[in-house]
């Protein structure tokens, strides 16, 4: 039975990344801002928001109900502020670009993602 909910919730879950992810890159907003715009509504925020709540308290009850010693770390402490740091102070970041694409080839963009001769494949959200 377990191996049934996490399976149809790993379904779930990777349809609404992709649905996000289609809203977000269609109407060029944050995807948190599309969670909060999906209706029904429920205090102020769209359903979405709450399901990333619902599986962290089902994991959380695992956990408990197990008794289970949970421990986790944050792995980008210091890391991000580094790396944007050198990105501002001009890194060229060029060697490591396969390929680059403006917003009406997304599709392309992320199909080519896929194949083996893409190391990092930069969608263009602006001019």
């Amino acid at each position: 039975m377990l191996l049934r909910i996490v399976l149809v919730s790993t379904l779930v879950n990777v349809a609404i990344q992709v649905e996000i992810a289609r809203w977000s890159i269609s109407t060029g907003r944050a995807s948190m801002e599309g969670c909060n715009d999906v209706p029904p509504k429920l205090y102020g925020r769209g359903w979405i928001s709450y399901i990333g709540i619902l599986m962290f308290l089902a994991s959380l009850a695992g956990i408990v109900t197990k008794e289970i010693d949970y421990r986790s770390s944050y792995r980008f402490v210091d890391e991000m502020d580094t790396a944007i740091g050198m990105l501002a102070d001009g890194l060229d970041v060029s060697p490591v670009i396969t390929y680059e694409f403006v917003m009406d080839d997304a599709d392309q963009a992320f199909r080519t993602t896929a194949t083996p001769e893409a190391s990092k494949v930069l969608l263009r959200l602006g001019a």
